[in-house]
């Protein structure tokens, strides 16, 4: 599965959010809890949590490696539509 994101007419923090909202919901529907994604992750217990609540904002390599756990690709568009980055979902 891939998510596609455009930063286009969006806030910082609105952009942010809508990523965040859309992990999330992944993990809810692969009933995952946050604890799950930090073992798989090799993070701490509340890093998820933290990324989750808006706390912190994961490094790229972190997000990255929290979209592979969640079984997701990725692709990052600018104002203009431009795709600025591409992630593939892993294969099963």
């Amino acid at each position: 599965m891939n998510l596609t994101f455009n930063y286009k007419g969006k806030s910082k923090e609105d952009f942010k959010k809508e990523i965040i909202d859309k992990l999330v919901k992944r993990r809810k529907e692969l009933n995952m809890t946050q604890e799950e994604v930090n073992q798989k992750l090799g993070m701490s217990d509340s890093q998820v949590a933290k990324w989750e609540t808006g706390k912190r904002v994961p490094i790229l390599f972190h997000l990255l490696c929290w979209l592979d756990v969640l079984g997701l690709g990725m692709k990052l568009h600018d104002n203009e539509g431009n795709l600025l980055a591409s992630t593939h979902a892993p294969k099963k």
